[in-house]
Parts: C-alpha cells; structure tokens; sequence
C-alpha cells in the first residue's frame, strides 16, 4: 500500500520523535508505516523542464524505498511518500520522516547517516560532441554554463575550479535543460551537472552530448538520522541484498533511469 503526503491541502501529521530513548525499527514497526522524505513528486510548472531525469528519478527513489521497506519490515508494510521541498536533510533531522532519499554529498556525511550507494551519482563535465575539451583543466579561459540542480553542481563547479586554480567565466542556470540549451546556442564551450539528467539528453539525443569527466561523485544513498544506527544498518543490509539480486536495476529499468553500478 502506498500513501503520499504531498501537496499543500494535506492535513497535518505529528511529527516523529527524534528521541534516541526510542529505537526507529521499533517505532516504525508499530506504527506500520515508514514515511520516506522525497523531492516533490509532481514539480511546479516549469521546474520539469530544468532536470531531464526529474521523473526517472522520483520513480527509482520510490521503488527503492519500498523494496528497503518490504525486505527490512515485510511485505505488509505501508509507505508514505512525504515532500521534502529543496533540502530533504531538513525534515529527516527534525524527525518529520523517518528516511530520505537522498545524495551523497559532503554536507549530507556531517549531517546524517548515509547508506550504502544502490546508483551511481556524480556532478560531470560535458560538452558537445567533438570538442576538444577532454579535461576540467581543459576549462582554462573557456566560458562554462553550470546547471544548479539538488546535487549542487553550482557550489560544487565553483569550488573544483577554484582548487585547481583554472579562471573560467561561468555561468549558473536552472537545470541540465537549459544549461544544454545554452551548448547548442554556443554561449558556452562545456557543463558541469549531473550525470544522470545529462545521460538522459544522450540518450534522447544520440550523438549530442558527450561526457568527458568526472567532476565529483554524487552516488544515490538513503539518509537516517545518526541517532538511529539499527535502522541505518538495516537499509544497508537491505540495498546489499537487493543490489545483489538485480532488482535495482530491473527498477531503473521500469523507471527509465540511466542505471549505473555504484
């Protein structure tokens, strides 16, 4: 059974005590549900057309977390999709879901508990096919769009370059979308983005687009507050399992998602 929590006339529900008196396989168990954070299942207008995987990956997240569910809790067990909005960290840490669906990202370590990567993740450099940039120290001197998504390309992009010393004029957009639209307009020689909305333009788009380089790996992970260490063993046992039998990849399929071993 699956329930969501979206949308704004959703009637308000208790949050979860973050209490660690209270063991989290215990409390989901009788409760009978797990509530998992997740981006908006359906974006405002116009934010599809940032992000090309948008809903590739809501529907692998989904379908994973209730995979994790059934394997941890059984078959029986309920789940509750809830939004998160920008920052899924946020309602996780405050208790108001009991797992998000998340990025692995350096601010996500600090902050939570990560699992086990069940897909591959990463911000990465492309360009159009047959240019001759096939590094980020290529980037020298060159004009670079940045697509700004939830993996935070933009933060990521600007301190990469900063490190490795290498004076770009870049320009921030909204999304994987329109940072390609600004390739093909030729206002910018390379993107740096995610690699997944990137590999769906690709494949849309034979021939378009080639990915040169990794920026920084950004693999797919479920995030459990760090005061809950028995639930944050049992999802990676889980997606150990899972990953093991193929099912994670026989869920991007369905999904649409350009799947890669973590």
């Amino acid at each position: 059974m699956l329930g969501t929590g979206c949308g704004s006339g959703s009637a308000p529900v208790a949050s979860i005590s973050p209490s660690a008196s209270l063991d989290a396989l215990r409390a989901i168990r009788a409760r009978a549900s797990l509530i998992v954070g997740i981006r908006v299942e359906q974006p405002p207008a116009g934010r599809n057309q940032g992000d090309p995987a948008h809903t590739q990956k809501r529907a692998l997240e989904s379908e994973v977390a209730t995979l994790v569910a059934r394997e941890i809790f059984g078959a029986s067990m309920k789940i509750e999709l809830r939004s998160s909005g920008g920052d899924r960290l946020v309602p996780l840490e405050s208790g108001d879901v009991d797992i998000a669906m998340a990025a692995e990202t350096p601010s996500a370590r600090n902050r939570v508990t990560l699992s086990v990567p069940y897909a591959a993740g990463a911000v990465v450099l492309a360009t159009k096919a047959g240019s001759s940039i096939r590094r980020v120290e290529d980037l020298q001197s060159k004009n670079v769009v940045v697509a700004q998504d939830e993996l935070g390309a933009g933060d990521t992009a600007q301190r990469v370059l900063q490190e490795r010393g290498i004076k770009a004029s870049v320009q921030t957009v909204m999304g994987v979308n329109a940072a390609v639209a600004a390739l093909d307009a030729g206002t910018a020689d390379a993107l740096i983005g995610d690699r997944t909305g990137i590999a769906v333009v690709m494949r849309d788009r034979p021939g378009s687009l080639t990915i040169v380089a990794d920026v920084e790996k950004r693999p797919f992970v479920i995030a459990t507050r760090q005061r809950s260490p028995e639930l944050a063993a049992a999802i990676s046992d889980a997606l150990r399992t899972l990953l093991a039998s193929g099912v994670v990849r026989d869920a991007a399929t369905r999904a649409g998602f350009p799947y890669e071993v973590p």
